[in-house]
């Protein structure tokens, strides 16, 4: 009896001491976050920013050049849009046939009613009062606007003169003539192009510079992956060439770079008696190269 009593308790006391146990410890657990931001924001914007001609004192002349330029008329005639004895026409064809005895060369023309204007006018404190209702692209507009209003002052009480539509009239002609070299600093030049001025030499070690400029308006890096100077045409018994010298030039976003190139007479004793020959610069730029992405993946060490 005794012993049956004593294993009761025993077992007692060991359930009593795994519930201890049990509600003793809590569960671990650890939360782990990694988390990013990508944006894209890349404008590639490589352009000549400026081309010029530099020649020596004496012995150096730069002839005219060719350059296209926008003649733009955009005015306000103040006629009416059914007077058909004034036209813009006139004074444009006027325009091209002065161009024309200039020497140049018409490349297109056009005239039109770019706007017609709509106005109103109506008796105020001060007198009579012109008032432009606005611009419209066609006379249908400019009516219904100018009627609108006209209606508006009327029912105000206020006496209206008058409405009238007037023509705004603009041409532009588009032209290419010869102009001196001066009047453009001896070059011409479009964002991936420049063409300097004919020199013609007429003097031993007399001089053309000839200056470049070129920009990263970008935001990425431009590199200079490769570039080419031509001068096999100028007979090298004449002339002596002074290139600069490139190496892995890179343009960073906003910077310029700029260089020169010198083409001179050779100090001689004989006549000089050289055909005119062309030179070209080619100028390559890329972006930088990106290495290649590794793979996604994981390890345990």
């Amino acid at each position: 009896m005794k012993k049956r009593t004593k294993l009761l308790s025993v077992l007692t006391a060991g359930v009593m001491a795994v519930g201890v146990m049990c509600y003793g410890f809590a569960q671990w657990s650890t939360e782990i976050t990694a988390g990013g931001t990508v944006s894209a924001n890349g404008k590639w914007d490589i352009k000549i920013v400026d081309a010029s001609l530099e020649l020596s004192n004496s012995g150096a002349a730069a002839q005219d050049v060719t350059v296209t330029k926008t003649v733009n008329s955009h005015d306000d005639l103040g006629i009416d849009y059914y007077n058909n004895s004034i036209k813009p026409k006139t004074e444009m064809n006027a325009k091209i046939a002065e161009l024309k005895a200039q020497g140049a060369t018409i490349n297109s023309s056009n005239a039109e009613v770019k706007k017609i204007k709509a106005s109103v006018s109506y008796k105020g404190e001060e007198g009579t009062v012109t008032e432009v209702v606005g611009y419209y692209d066609t006379t249908d507009e400019a009516d219904e606007a100018r009627n609108a209003r006209s209606s508006e002052l009327k029912a105000d009480g206020v006496q209206v003169y008058s409405s009238r539509r007037d023509a705004v009239w603009s041409y532009s002609i588009n032209y290419t003539g010869a102009v001196p070299a001066a009047e453009v600093g001896g070059a011409v030049y479009t964002d991936t192009k420049a063409d300097y001025a004919d020199v013609n030499f007429s003097l031993p070690n007399a001089w053309a510079n000839y200056k470049l400029t070129v920009a990263n308006e970008g935001s990425v890096n431009a590199k200079l992956s490769d570039y080419t100077f031509d001068f096999t045409a100028l007979d090298e018994n004449v002339y002596e060439v002074s290139v600069p010298a490139f190496d892995k030039e890179t343009l960073a976003p906003g910077e310029k770079c700029s260089f020169n190139i010198v083409v001179k007479v050779k100090d001689t004793d004989e006549e000089l008696n050289a055909d005119a020959a062309s030179f070209s610069i080619v100028l390559n730029y890329a972006q930088d190269a990106v290495n290649e992405a590794p793979a996604a993946g994981h390890t345990h060490s």
